[in-house]
């Protein structure tokens, strides 16, 4: 519970200092925010939010745009229109209105557009009416997050297998070892140094091999590489002839019964279930959304929480039938960490790139002739300002995210002196909480 109060307090934080919608410095363009109510039907799989937006468009081109989303949670954008025969296009937008996420596509033969992606933070939609007035509705779904499936960073540990004592490289210690004695026995016996050669012998031969194999080992091992590598329903007018209904009485799974629409709206509500029911589908199955429909745009952030062999922590408590209480859970919450750092990690990221893209969007429209001109200095130090304070709170809430995880690493250590390893934080976990600090480091 404590960790998904964390995760709301620090998503909720960072979203409120980050850019809302797709970039604009066109005053004309007043985008309209579908705003998402709970959808509460029968199968919990399809839980989630809903947008039911009724629209009257007599403009050649609208905007609306959805807000506060999570990378973890699928989404599906329906568009139909009440007359087949007159098509709208539409296109997503992630960045600015001007560069587009998904390619306008118009509405097929049946008079239905859709599009299923995830993505984090806002995104934009865009529909053109080539013939006016249309008369269309707009459906997005937003399910609940995907419980995602990470694995451990642990790698099995063997004390026996630890010290290598046949491997080749200790072989050549050996060897090494061998032809010092004999060098050595050479020369002290010259300068009859007897007895301290004696003494060097036996504190040579004393000495583990393995202990020898360990102090070769300490800039090589996989852990120190991969470190040193690194609810609202109602009327909204668009404009004085526009005209957007949303949400009227909607209910879940009722929806299709209670929405009073044109003739159209059963038949486009019910292939939004559809769509609802594949994107379900594929999370049943345990694939990830994003290997299916993908985030919405080529330039996002994506968690990825693979782990290269080289990244593994050893352990030899994880996976037995004694510790296995132990761990569930302090690796739940060791888990939670990693997938709430990995969304903060794609929120700065996806923040990052919307500013430069809006920057140099603003900076090319401001050397045009007629262009935004003076308008766009002030316009400039506000995102500036923006970002700053953005990166200040990412900086302060990674902070309170991994001292969390280095107490649950704690935890993990106790179960590992208790059943297995001792000085397992010590010896080991520093490093992966290292290689954690470094990784979601903000880059710039």
């Amino acid at each position: 519970m404590k960790n998904c109060l964390l995760l709301l307090l620090a998503i909720s934080l960072l979203c409120n200092t980050a850019f809302a919608q797709p970039f604009n410095l066109k005053k004309e363009i007043k985008p309209t925010e579908l705003s998402l109510i709970k959808f509460t039907p029968k199968d919990v799989k399809k839980k989630g939010r809903i947008n039911i937006t009724k629209v009257v468009q007599v403009k050649d081109t609208a905007y609306y745009f959805v807000k506060k989303l999570s990378i973890y949670s699928p989404i599906v954008v329906s568009v139909g229109v009440q007359d087949p025969a007159n098509p709208v296009q539409v296109s997503l937008h992630k960045w600015n209105w001007k560069e587009v996420s998904r390619p306008g596509k118009p509405t097929n033969e049946k008079g239905y557009w859709e599009e299923t992606f995830s993505t984090e933070g806002d995104f934009g939609i865009m529909v053109v009416a080539p013939q006016k007035p249309s008369a269309y509705n707009i459906y997005v779904w937003v399910g609940d997050e995907v419980k995602m499936k990470i694995a451990a960073p642990f790698k099995s540990y063997s004390p026996a297998s630890g010290g290598g004592l046949f491997t080749l490289k200790n072989i050549i210690i050996g060897i090494a070892l061998l032809l010092i004695i004999v060098i050595s026995w050479f020369f002290i016996k010259k300068k009859k140094k007897m007895k301290n050669l004696t003494i060097l012998l036996f504190a040579i031969l004393l000495t583990p091999l393995s202990s020898m194999a360990q102090l070769d080992n300490i800039f090589d091992d996989p852990e120190t590489q991969e470190i040193l590598r690194n609810d609202n329903a109602g009327s909204v007018p668009l404009d004085g002839n526009d005209f957007v209904v949303q949400n009227p009485r909607t209910r879940g799974e009722r929806a299709a019964q209670e929405f009073e629409n044109a003739s159209n709206a059963a038949e486009h509500l019910d292939n939004v279930v559809g769509a609802i029911n594949n994107v379900v589908d594929i999370i049943d199955t345990g694939r990830e959304l994003w290997d299916a429909a993908g985030v919405l745009d080529a330039g996002e952030c994506t968690p990825d929480f693979t782990q290269p062999e080289n990244a593994l922590v050893p352990s030899s408590c994880s996976g037995t039938a004694g510790c296995n209480d132990c761990y569930s859970t302090a690796l739940a919450s060791f888990n939670a960490d990693r997938q709430t750092l990995a969304r903060m990690m794609c929120l700065f990221m996806n923040t990052k790139n919307f500013t430069d893209k809006a920057i140099a969007f603003g900076n090319a429209m401001a050397s045009l002739p007629g262009g935004v001109g003076l308008g766009w200095i002030p316009a400039k130090r506000n995102i500036d300002q923006a970002y700053t304070k953005f990166k200040a709170t990412y900086d302060k809430k990674a902070r309170e995210l991994l001292t969390s995880l280095q107490k649950n690493m704690m935890k993990i250590d106790a179960c590992e002196n208790s059943f297995g390893l001792k000085d397992w934080y010590q010896r080991f976990g520093f490093m992966y909480f290292e290689f954690m600090q470094q990784k979601y480091k903000r880059p710039d």
